[in-house]
């Protein structure tokens, strides 16, 4: 197993300056958004065109014919799409703790040698999308003479739980002469607490306006090659 690397503070270490570095970093990733957004919108425009690529000769117009999509043929395909992440953020989770223990029992004073405090950056992923899986013939009407469709898709959602790094989790600590250093057992007991701060922040970033607009344009290009302007809402 990959030995986790730990960090020890001194007693003159600002964990306010530690906090303001992470702060910009979480600032970055939060600018990296739009390149993450077109950059996975062409992979899973990518991942359509070639593993769709049979299906979608099957459903286009015979040349020189003038056939209808059926709308029971346009909710199958786009069930076959399941479920899709059509953004996703990296972000970084912040923990601090300070306490007072003496001999593995919290106390309620700060007696000198029993104080501690912790800190545990934990990186991760979180993605969000939609599950076409649940698309209805109710959700989807064609105009056939004015070649133009609308499509009630499912709502944008986080896409399963942030996916932690433990391969890149620091811990930073300084403790009294009676506490000892923080390990890797102490971040795995805030792994929770971190998805928690992820999906937050997700949410303030607005990673679900992002995947809003890919998703909606992921199933524009679905119809493009038919000609038709399609409107795509979401519901509640």
């Amino acid at each position: 197993m990959k030995k986790k690397r730990r960090k020890r503070f001194g007693s003159q270490l600002s964990f306010g300056k530690k906090l303001f570095k992470l702060m910009k970093e979480n600032e970055r990733e939060g600018r990296r958004m739009k390149t993450i957004k077109r950059r996975m919108l062409g992979l899973f425009l990518l991942v359509l065109a070639v593993g769709g690529s049979a299906t979608w000769l099957t459903w286009s117009f015979a040349k020189g014919t003038h056939a209808t999509i059926e709308k029971s043929a346009v909710v199958e395909r786009i069930q076959a799409i399941e479920q899709v992440a059509t953004a996703e953020a990296h972000i970084k989770a912040v923990i601090e703790r300070e306490d007072n223990q003496l001999f593995g029992k919290e106390i309620g004073v700060n007696m000198p040698g029993t104080k501690r405090k912790l800190l545990v950056i934990m990186p991760g992923v979180i993605r969000a999308g939609v599950d076409l899986d649940t698309l209805t013939e109710e959700d989807v009407t064609i105009d056939y003479d004015q070649k133009t469709a609308t499509l009630a898709l499912p709502p944008i959602q986080f896409l399963g739980s942030p996916s932690l790094d433990f391969d890149h989790v620091d811990i930073f600590s300084a403790e009294g002469l009676f506490r000892s250093e923080a390990n890797m057992k102490e971040a795995y007991t805030l792994a929770n607490e971190a998805k928690a701060l992820i999906v937050e922040e997700a949410e303030q970033q607005g990673l679900k306006e992002v995947a809003v607009q890919n998703a909606e344009q992921l199933v524009k290009e679905l119809f493009a090659f038919e000609g038709f302007t399609v409107t795509v809402t979401f519901k509640e």
